[in-house]
């Protein structure tokens, strides 16, 4: 994990606490990371609610909440991150789902190593 999430994370989770503190007995603590502040469960449809009145609030490419994993992984395979670790990193059990969903990527790479051949064997200005 990257460390700046790291750092977020643990100050999420030393503000859960505070409020742990602060409600006693009333908090609910069924060890959640993403939770409402007295410590229940959202409803998984409220995580799309929020997240598109993020969208719009912030003037965002209109996208849904399950495409955050296609932002997350593409860069990562355009980036030439080895396919076993961003299969691995998104919980797919095989290289091939990962190559699979995301083979569009590959034919980007495809083209950019079918340039730079070109640039390598006949120059720039072929």
């Amino acid at each position: 994990m990257p460390e700046t999430l790291i750092q977020l994370l643990k100050a999420h989770r030393k503000k859960q606490l505070e409020m742990k503190m602060f409600l006693g007995p009333e908090y609910k603590d069924n060890d959640l990371v993403c939770c409402k502040p007295n410590g229940e469960p959202y409803n998984p449809a409220t995580f799309s609610h929020m997240f598109k009145d993020f969208i719009r609030k912030n003037n965002l490419p209109d996208i849904r909440f399950h495409d955050l994993r296609h932002t997350f992984a593409t860069p990562l395979i355009g980036n030439n991150v080895p396919i076993k670790v961003t299969s691995s990193l998104l919980g797919h059990s095989s290289i091939s789902t990962t190559l699979d969903l995301y083979s569009h990527v590959m034919t980007e790479m495809k083209k950019e190593a079918a340039n730079k051949i070109q640039e390598i064997l006949f120059g720039k200005n072929s």
